[in-house]
């Protein structure tokens, strides 16, 4: 079994030719072949972009399905459901 390996890194420093040509790849998102003289010499495949910036999330107005809802499970219960639990488990569980 074989493990992979990281790949080693490459200074591009004053290569103009190849730094352009890895920027190419980026912004197209396809890997290429390097080829000199008809012989395969080394494989260019863009690193992932980094992740955007999440969307801004607009509030809701009373146009909003999300809006119809508040509201929908007011039980006329003075105080609410939940201050009144344990007696309504309670008769709801007693013997009629």
């Amino acid at each position: 079994m074989t493990v992979a390996k990281e790949p080693k890194t490459v200074d591009t420093g004053g290569s103009t030719g190849l730094v352009r040509q890895a920027e190419l790849e980026r912004t197209s998102g396809e890997a290429r072949i390097l080829r000199r003289n008809g012989e395969d010499n080394a494989a260019l495949t863009p690193s992932p972009l980094p992740p955007s910036a999440p969307s801004r999330v607009r509030p809701v107005t009373r146009d909003d399905a999300l809006f119809r809802l508040i509201g929908i499970g007011q039980s006329g219960i003075p105080g609410g459901v939940s201050e009144k639990k344990h007696t309504l488990l309670a008769d709801a569980y007693r013997p009629q």
